[in-house]
């Protein structure tokens, strides 16, 4: 009979640890569908998360196009406006002056009569163009291929094509988009400077771009 009874215990002792096993592993299962389910989600924002962030890719894509589209039309457009805004010239003459002792003038060409050469012209309207006081510039190229300049030190040098070079005459005009007539001048340093016969090459410079040039060809 004990024998019996301990047979009947041990059972007991098993379904109560079958019992046991089961509700653990519904327990387990139900965790398990838990942890299912949140994974899904997981996936589900991830997904989400993933087509969120190509839109803002996407997005950021087209706004960076934008801006440099934009940049692009500003730089043409500040090209345009700063070509517009050059100052141009008209009716330009070259001649050779001589001096009378009365410091008058007169229009020569003959190089040993010479004391100044002088270029005129008209500096023409333009209502884009900054009203403000304009740098001009005459540059001489001279027949030996040598500048005729104002003096040899670098104040009288100037920017133009982006280089420095020697001016022969600088002229500082007050600008108000108006046509404006001017005339340049080099006058030779001595009395016994010679100027020499043969073909003179003048370039005319607002600021540092060249807005005309004209040969003049003394005897």
């Amino acid at each position: 009979r004990e024998e019996i009874e301990d047979l009947l215990a041990k059972v007991k002792d098993k379904d109560y640890a079958i019992y046991k096993l089961k509700k653990e592993t519904k327990t387990l299962r139900t965790i398990m569908k838990g942890y299912v389910v949140t994974i899904d989600s997981i996936n589900t924002l991830n997904v989400g998360l993933r087509k969120e962030n190509l839109e803002v890719k996407q997005t950021l894509n087209k706004e960076r196009d934008r801006s440099k589209e934009l940049q692009k039309n500003n730089e043409n457009l500040s090209s345009k406006v700063a070509i517009a805004s050059r100052l141009d010239v008209s009716g330009v003459s070259a001649f050779g002056v001589n001096v009378k002792r009365d410091m008058t003038g007169k229009e020569t060409d003959r190089s040993r009569r010479t004391d100044k050469i002088r270029v005129c012209f008209s500096l023409n309207e333009n209502k884009v163009a900054i009203a403000e006081k304009k740098n001009l510039y005459l540059r001489i190229l001279a027949p030996d291929g040598k500048i005729l300049t104002a003096g040899e030190t670098e104040n009288f040098k100037f920017e133009f094509n982006g280089l420095k070079g020697y001016y022969s005459d600088k002229e500082i005009v007050d600008y108000a988009n108006e046509k404006v007539d001017v005339c340049l001048d080099w006058a030779k340093p001595s009395e016994d400077y010679e100027i020499l016969p043969g073909k003179y090459m003048l370039f005319i410079y607002a600021e540092d771009y060249e807005m005309a040039n004209i040969s003049l060809t003394l005897k």
